[in-house]
């Protein structure tokens, strides 16, 4: 595969979705892996492991896995060094990512306004179109 200039791949989409281990995770990896499925773009699914994952968390991590495997996408934890947004973000670049499909955590509001993970993707990553989907 041919690398342009900007250290972009050429015309081919890679959509990642970045999830928590959430129940909802399954329904945002639907909802982002058809419109990969008809791009004919590279699936990633990626999650940022919190240091202590519940039963119940790593039930729906196993899910989510699953799934992503069934629609012939990637699954991948990150661990989280410096921050879930610069993780994201890194991964981002390095798998030359062109669409990103972000889920609204379960946190609260406070903690996503002190955070804003979504402002920080669209500032740290180039050429990636960045959606929120809840």
């Amino acid at each position: 595969m041919e690398v342009e200039p900007g250290g972009l791949p050429g015309v081919h989409e890679r959509v990642m979705v970045a999830c928590a281990p959430e129940e909802r995770a399954a329904r945002l990896i639907r909802r982002a892996g058809r419109p990969a499925e008809r791009l004919k773009a590279e699936l990633y699914v990626v999650t940022v492991c919190p240091e202590r994952l519940s039963s119940e968390q790593s039930r729906f991590m196993d899910r989510a896995r699953t799934l992503t495997q069934v629609m012939g996408g990637t699954f991948t934890v990150l661990e989280e060094p410096g921050g879930v947004a610069q993780v994201l973000a890194r991964f981002a670049r390095e798998h030359h990512i062109t669409q990103m499909v972000v889920g609204e955590s379960s946190r609260s509001r406070w903690q996503l306004l002190r955070g804003d993970i979504i402002g920080h993707l669209m500032r740290e990553t180039r050429n990636v179109y960045v959606i929120s989907r809840d």
